[in-house]
């Protein structure tokens, strides 16, 4: 029920030094050297979902 009054989505951009190779979040989204995360307000909120993202770039 809280979910649908709040309801919203947060995103986090990162920018690197050099060209992402990987990242362990199927649903983010690669451009270049910026990888952005979306994740669900309540599930940030509560830390349900692991605030740890692992990105693999080369130089």
């Amino acid at each position: 029920m809280m979910q649908s009054i709040i309801g919203g989505e947060t995103s986090t951009i990162v920018h690197v030094p050099g060209k992402i190779l990987f990242t362990n979040d199927p649903n983010a989204i690669i451009k270049g050297n910026s990888v952005t995360f979306k994740e669900n307000v309540i599930d940030v909120l509560l830390l349900k979902q692991s605030n740890n993202k692992i990105i693999k770039y080369k130089k």
